[in-house]
């Protein structure tokens, strides 16, 4: 706001971004494991008050310039929308800062009822990410129950 920054989100705190629309990035938050280990639907620990942010949407109008890998705009390539810029950015950024650990398999394009497409299945010694065509998601094995083999229907 008068070109000062209104807040700021460290890239720590960001465990995920999505480009939901042509003009909207979704960016999800790191939740607070030990509030959410503490906490129960409808009831609160004591001392743990408050609210915490998990996602926040910014609508992103206009166009961007692609840029090459030297950091110079890229005129031969179409230009792209202010939100695939920022999308792209953030996206790059959370991977290089986010410490993931050596991928121990990657499975590509397996067909999955939930959530729903198809997806590349990476498994690292603490979680699972899954990658679609528009979303990440990323699930620590502590916060898995069960997993269903469903036959396919001829």
């Amino acid at each position: 706001v008068a070109n000062r920054p209104m807040f700021e989100i460290p890239f720590k705190q960001i465990s995920n971004t999505a480009h939901t629309q042509k003009t909207e990035v979704s960016i999800d938050m790191v939740v607070d494991e030990d509030l959410a280990k503490n906490t129960q639907p409808g009831m609160r620990k004591k001392g743990n008050h408050g609210d915490e942010l998990v996602e926040v949407r910014f609508y992103v109008p206009g166009q961007a310039p692609k840029i090459d890998e030297s950091g110079e705009p890229d005129t031969e390539t179409p230009e792209q929308t202010g939100a695939e810029f920022l999308y792209e950015t953030i996206k790059s950024k959370i991977e290089a800062d986010q410490s993931m650990g050596e991928k121990i398999v990657s499975l590509g394009e397996v067909s999955l009822m939930v959530p729903r497409g198809r997806m590349e299945v990476d498994i690292f010694p603490n979680f699972v990410r899954l990658r679609g065509k528009s979303y990440d998601y990323r699930f620590n094995y502590e916060n898995l129950r069960r997993l269903f083999l469903v036959p396919k229907s001829p």
